[in-house]
């Protein structure tokens, strides 16, 4: 579900796009605990990201504390490497 929120999201905004980086817009995507778990998710919103050209700077990710303090490894090798991304 959470990587078809953020091509949802993508494809949402991708007529806008060019406004939005002029406006100062960001848009955070909530990560479930499976996803936090999974190293596929940040390479499919790297490859999303890039076809939609779309500017990594807008977009954050949002993890619940529940779910990071129970996965914390898995929380700062997601959060490292969304960062890596630009995100």
């Amino acid at each position: 579900l959470d990587a078809w929120v953020l091509e949802e999201l993508l494809r949402q905004l991708g007529p806008v796009r060019a406004a939005l980086t002029d406006a100062s817009a960001a848009f955070a995507v909530n990560v479930s605990q499976q996803t936090l778990a999974s190293p596929e998710y940040l390479t499919r919103a790297q490859s999303l990201l890039q076809s939609a050209r779309f500017p990594a700077t807008l977009l954050s990710f949002e993890i619940a504390e529940s779910v990071a303090i129970g996965r914390l490894p898995e929380a700062e090798r997601f959060v490292a490497s969304a960062h890596e991304l630009g995100c």
